[in-house]
């Protein structure tokens, strides 16, 4: 944190933490307050490759002096190698907007009410929502099913009543007897 006592007014700066510092308490908690409170923290920026998954997790952190937002900007990006992760992260810090499970603008005292946590996952919520199904489609469904099991029913009642015409026992009985 030495460097934003060199930081010009107008500078940005950008470090790579472990991921334990976002979330530790004692010291780390403090100075996390802290950082909060002179509104310095400008982005928390999870960063994974699909090749790092297993490895060490880091998180780069952005900071700036003289912000006039205070809110702080939260992007998790998964990189599969292809080299767009980074355009994708520039593009989505320069927006400052919500994405569903990519991004998340928060007030700081969002991140104060989580002990200024600042872990990615507790403010973007990562929950994929399955689609809606489609009611006419599942009535048709299951309109189908009933009209096919109505047609099996009668084709059964059809060859019992086959099977059963040359003894003295009728369709019905039968039917009665495999439902015992």
């Amino acid at each position: 944190m030495r460097g934003l006592l060199h930081l010009k007014d107008s500078g940005t700066m950008v470090a790579v933490v472990p991921r334990g510092a976002l979330l530790r308490g004692s010291t780390e908690a403090k100075i996390r307050k802290r950082l909060i409170e002179l509104n310095y923290l400008d982005a928390v920026i999870n960063w994974t490759t699909e090749s790092d998954v297993s490895k060490a997790e880091k998180s780069i952190l952005v900071f700036k002096k003289n912000r006039t937002d205070k809110n702080v900007m939260f992007i998790n990006v998964v990189d599969n190698g292809d080299n767009t992760g980074m355009k994708k992260v520039i593009d989505i810090y320069k927006k400052r907007e919500k994405i569903p499970q990519l991004a998340s603008v928060v007030s700081p005292e969002i991140i104060a009410k989580n002990d200024y946590n600042l872990y990615y996952s507790r403010y973007i919520d990562m929950f994929k929502a399955k689609p809606l199904l489609d009611l006419q489609e599942q009535k048709n469904k299951v309109k189908a099913l009933q009209d096919k099991s109505q047609q099996n029913s009668q084709e059964l009642a059809n060859l019992l009543q086959d099977l059963t015409k040359d003894i003295d026992i009728n369709a019905d009985q039968v039917i009665e007897m495999l439902l015992k």
